[in-house]
Formats: C-alpha cells, structure tokens, sequence
C-alpha cells in the first residue's frame, strides 16, 4: 500500500468514532428522534431530499406542504439536493451525520491536529458543542458550508496531498451558490486585494445562477425575484429567541418594524468583522480572519439562528493553537464567546415564549450577541494598532538605512 493510501486508511478509521457518535447524535440530539427504532428528527435534512424528489417529480419544491417548512435555498441547491433523492430515507440520515463528521475532521486536520487526538476532539464537539450538535439533529447544512470556506482558504496540511486541482475561491462560490451569506468572503478577499481569489468565487456563484437558469428557469426567476422583493421565506422567524443576529435581538427588545431601523447596525456589525478580519489577514493570521468573517456574516445576516454558529469550532482552534501569540483582549473575548456559543446558556430561558419574556430575560439573550460584537471590535482594535506599530517601525528602519 502506498503512503497516501496508508494515510487515507488511518483517516478512515479515526473517523469511525465520530461518525457513528454524529449519526446517534442526529437521531436524538433534540429529543425527537428515536435510535431504536431507527427514526432520526432531521427536519432540514427532509426539507432538502423532498427539494430533490420534487424536483425530479417535476414539482415545484418551493410550494410548502402543509405543517412542513419551505425550501428556501436557490435552485442550484435544490439540483445539489438531487442525491439525497436517490437515497432511502435511513441511509440519507446516515450519510448525512457521517458525512459532516468527515468534514469536522478535515478542520481539525488543517490546523495540525491528527490521529487519536482529532478523533477525541471531534468526537467531544458533536456531542458537547451546540451548535455542531443542534446542526446534526435537524440536518442542517451550516457544517457543509463552513467547511468549504475553511478548506478552500486556510493554509494547512492536506489529506491528499499539497496539489490543488481546482482554484482557490471554487469552495467558498459553492458555498455562496448553496446559500448567500457565505459570499460574504468575497468582499473579505477583495479587502485583502487577493483579487483573483474573489473573482473565482464570484465567477463560481454567478455560474451556479446561469446553471440554475438553465436547468430551472422558472424556479429561477420565482426565488430571485421573491428574495429580490426581500422575502427570504422565512421572514416570520425574525422573532425567536435562537435567532442570535443584530436583527433578530432588534426585534424581540423593540418589536415588529425595528428590523427596519437595525439595518444600520446590521451593516456596521457585518463592517467591524471584516475590518478587523482584514488587519488580521495581513498580520498573518489568516485562520483568526476567517473566523472573523464567519461571525460577521452571522451577526448580520437576519436570521442566524444559534445552530448557525458553527463557526465556534475554528474560532476554538485558532485561541487554542495561538494562545501564546495573541493579545491578552483577543484572547479573553474570544474565550468568552467560545464559552457562549459551546454551551447557548440563553436555553435555559422560558422555551418558545419570547412574546411573553420581560426586558430582563430579552436582555439576557443578547449576551451572545454582545459577546460576539465586544469581541470583534477587540480584534479590530488590537489589530489595527498592532498594523500601525508595525508599519512604524518599517518607517524607523527605513529612515535609519
């Protein structure tokens, strides 16, 4: 056996605890499911395979059943989704499970980490992280999508091999084309003038439009024109207190119509991430601007629900792998939101009854939001003084030579 292949075969069989842990995790990490017999929740997980099935019925897979949810991706999704079709239900919440553990693990093995130590760890964040849990038990695709930002952009060690056969930019247009918010990595490479990277990602999501107007025209113009109206199809999830974004604390502390007037901070929020994601990227902490990025686009976009926060998972690498590099505020602040997000202590509050929670529990559930914009204005800050130390010394040297 060649040594590419006695690697992959290691991978295969690390792999096999926290795939099976992520499957048994999916089927009743929300207390729905049943392991025996075999009856996964996997709400999300079934809203993409019926995308796929309608679609190969020739059905419209943006009309919602009754007492379902809509599919509310573009229809390049819904031709993504085609698989999960070809499948039975029981291997879909299978492959599923097992598939996000694989991709957890390719994470971990780009920040260095393998063998038995990439296993434990893996295995203790499908069980005890949130948001890595929740995503597990209602299928849902933040893991899919996070992962082809991180393997597409941070620097590491590869599972097979250093060669790229496909441009840098491709995973982060896919994710984009899966569902939108991921394209904010773009303008993140646009500011840190990696232009050809953001025109790969730009040139893959416009791709995925052109794909999805040709194989689905009507589909096409119903979901872009609809989003382009601003109904993102699930508008009136605004309010629920696991939606962690600017807009959704802005409506339950204010009410209906302050979505409205959050819309400048949603921006200034979005902005102060990829600033300091910016300064950072050219201090050479690429993996903490990444994070960086991926929290700015969850405190900005309208709805991310606290499953979303997945992000918490390299966010927690790079502290833990830099802990004696980075600034003591960076680091503290990071912690403490790590903290946050790991253990979502706001589901201790009242479950399902935000319309009748006083100003002290709405205030409560901002903490992770508070957390998160405390934390990336420390970035900012930090690294913005750390760019101007550091371009006043190359002034100093350059006056002295």
């Amino acid at each position: 056996m060649s040594e590419r292949g006695k690697r992959l075969a290691m991978a295969i069989l690390w792999w096999l605890p926290p795939a099976v842990v992520a499957c048994l995790v999916g089927a009743v990490g929300l207390q729905i499911g049943s392991i025996i017999p075999w009856d996964p929740f996997a709400l999300d997980l079934g809203i993409y395979r019926r995308a796929g099935v309608d679609l190969l019925a020739g059905r419209d897979f943006y009309l919602t059943p009754q007492e379902s949810w809509p599919f509310i991706y573009p229809p390049f999704a819904a031709l993504l989704a085609v698989p999960l079709a070809w499948m039975s239900w029981t291997v879909t919440t299978i492959v599923w499970p097992a598939l996000n553990a694989a991709l957890l693990m390719a994470i971990g093995y780009r920040f260095g980490i393998k063998g038995w130590r990439l296993c434990l760890l893996i295995t203790l964040a499908v069980v005890v992280v949130e948001p890595i849990r929740i995503t597990l038990a209602f299928g849902q695709i933040n893991i899919v999508l996070m992962a082809l930002v991180v393997l597409d952009s941070l620097p590491g060690k590869r599972l097979l091999g250093e060669r790229r056969w496909l441009p840098e930019g491709w995973l982060t247009g896919l994710a984009a084309a899966i569902k939108l918010t991921p394209g904010i990595f773009a303008v993140y490479q646009l500011g840190v003038r990696r232009w050809r990277v953001a025109a790969v990602t730009v040139g893959t999501f416009l791709l995925s439009v052109v794909i999805g107007f040709l194989a689905l025209p009507a589909a096409s113009v119903e979901f872009w024109t609809r989003l382009a109206g601003g109904d993102s199809g699930i508008n009136e999830g605004l309010f629920h207190y696991t939606n962690q974004s600017v807009v959704g604390n802005a409506v339950r502390l204010f009410g209906d119509g302050a979505e409205t007037a959050a819309l400048p901070f949603t921006a200034l929020a979005g902005l102060i991430g990829l600033v300091a994601a910016v300064a950072w990227h050219r201090l050479g902490q690429v993996s903490l601007a990444l994070s960086l990025v991926g929290f700015a686009a969850l405190v900005a976009s309208p709805i991310s629900w606290s499953h979303h926060y997945v992000w918490v998972l390299p966010l927690g690498l790079v502290l833990f792998r830099s802990r004696r590099e980075l600034p003591r505020l960076v680091l503290v602040t990071g912690i403490l939101l790590v903290a946050y997000v790991t253990f979502a202590p706001f589901n201790a509050l009242p479950y399902a009854q935000e319309e009748t929670w006083g100003i002290g529990y709405r205030l409560l559930n901002t903490a992770g939001l508070l957390l998160a914009l405390t934390f990336m204005i420390s970035c900012l800050l930090v690294g913005v003084r750390k760019l101007r130390d550091r371009t006043a010394v190359s002034d100093v040297a350059v006056s002295s030579g």
